[in-house]
Order: structure tokens, then C-alpha cells, then sequence
């Protein structure tokens, strides 16, 4: 059987809890479900609703275990659910390069279908006959779209890389901003030391004129005299 990671996203509640619970029961030769959750993303932030197949701490609204509690956590943990939602701003233009991984991320694509304020199943089915849970779900309000695990977890993996490597590219912009700004304030320094030096010699240079001046008129009265 092929192992498959599904994305259910329903138009109202009633539909998407009375399919969770359909789903649950799925457990037949052609098609097993083995974990899922239902999921509402609320400005950004997802929300555990029901889970079976997986340990939650209700507490702090979190997955662990399995591989839906992976990707809640790399949602909503350590690579952020902003990774998914706007790849290509992660650190401004500085990703240009990966434009064309963002295109084909099916990552990507899955935050597009998790709309603000629906319920959503996110679920890890294995199964031959796609039929089983098309016919589970059938009657409901809802779109059904499948990802393969494998590729997922190849996608996961690249984009922790891409994470790397984008940090490691930042970290070093930051050193060498930090580096130009030691270097103006130093210049900036320079410069004002070298004003105020030159305004010193400016006014010792007047002084000594003023002196000197001075001593010739002095020697000018004495010879009138």
C-alpha cells in the first residue's frame, strides 16, 4: 500500500467534525488511517481540535509522536508556520535563488489549502484504493487532495537544509553590517578628529600671526620714537 498524506479542508464545521469521525472508523484492507488531526488555522496560528493516532498535550496546544506531530511542530516549532506561508520572505531577497523550489513545495501548496478559519484534516493514510476514503468523506462539503509521504518527507528535510543554509547567509550579513558600521563610525571618528584638529591649527596658526603682528608694531613704535 502506498502511504499517503492527505489534506481534507471543509467549508463548515458540522462536515469537517462529522468527517473526522468517519475517518476514525477507516481501517479496512484497501485503506487505513493511522493518524490525523483536525486542524483550524486562525490568522496564522493552527489549533488542535481532535487528534486520534497521536499524543497531544492539550495544555500548550501541541502534537508529539507521528508523523503529523513532525509536521505540526515544524508548522508551528522550530522552522515556523511563516515558512510555509511565505516562503520567499524569509530573509528578503536573500532567497532569490530558491524561487524555483518554492514553485514545486508541496509544503507550500498544503498551507495554501489550509484556509483562514476552516476546519481542516490533516491525516496519514495508507492505502491502494483511493476510493475508500473518497466514498468516507462523499456527501460532505470538502476537498480532498494527497501528498505523497515519501516526497514530504524529502521536501522536510531539503527545506531543513535550505533553513541552514539561509541562517548561515544571514549570520554572515549581519557580520558584514556590522562590520561597515564599525567601519563608518570609525571614519566618522576620524573625520571629526581630524576637523577638530584642523580647527586647532587654524586658531594656533591665527594666534601666532596675532603674536607676530603684534611684536612688528611693537619694533615699528620703537623705531618711530
Amino acid at each position: 500500500m502506498m502511504k499517503n498524506v492527505l489534506l481534507i479542508d471543509f467549508k463548515n464545521e458540522a462536515d469537517a467534525y462529522e468527517g473526522f469521525s468517519k475517518l476514525q472508523n477507516v481501517q479496512v484492507e484497501q485503506s487505513s488511517v493511522e493518524e490525523a488531526a483536525l486542524v483550524k488555522e486562525d490568522n496564522g496560528n493552527l489549533e488542535i481540535k481532535e487528534s486520534f493516532g497521536i499524543a497531544e498535550d492539550s495544555t500548550s496546544n501541541t502534537l508529539f509522536g507521528g508523523f503529523i506531530g513532525l509536521l505540526f511542530g515544524l508548522f508551528t516549532g522550530g522552522l515556523g508556520w511563516a515558512l510555509w506561508t511565505s516562503v520567499g520572505i524569509l530573509v528578503g531577497a536573500m532567497v532569490d535563488d530558491h524561487e524555483d523550489n518554492k514553485d514545486n513545495s508541496l509544503l507550500t501548496d498544503m498551507s495554501k489549502k489550509l484556509h483562514d478559519n476552516h476546519l481542516s484534516i490533516i491525516a496519514v493514510v495508507d492505502e491502494d484504493n483511493y476510493d475508500v476514503i473518497n466514498h468516507t468523506i462523499d456527501g460532505l462539503d470538502a476537498m480532498i487532495t494527497r501528498y505523497s509521504m515519501e516526497d514530504i518527507k524529502e521536501e522536510i528535510e531539503e527545506t531543513k537544509e535550505l533553513n541552514k543554509k539561509i541562517a548561515k547567509e544571514a549570520k554572515e550579513q549581519l557580520r558584514l553590517k556590522k562590520k561597515e558600521a564599525r567601519e563608518q563610525k570609525r571614519e566618522a571618528r576620524k573625520e571629526e578628529w581630524h576637523a577638530k584638529y584642523s580647527q586647532y591649527e587654524k586658531e594656533r596658526a591665527e594666534k601666532k600671526e596675532a603674536k607676530e603682528e603684534a611684536k612688528e608694531e611693537k619694533a615699528k613704535e620703537k623705531e618711530d620714537k
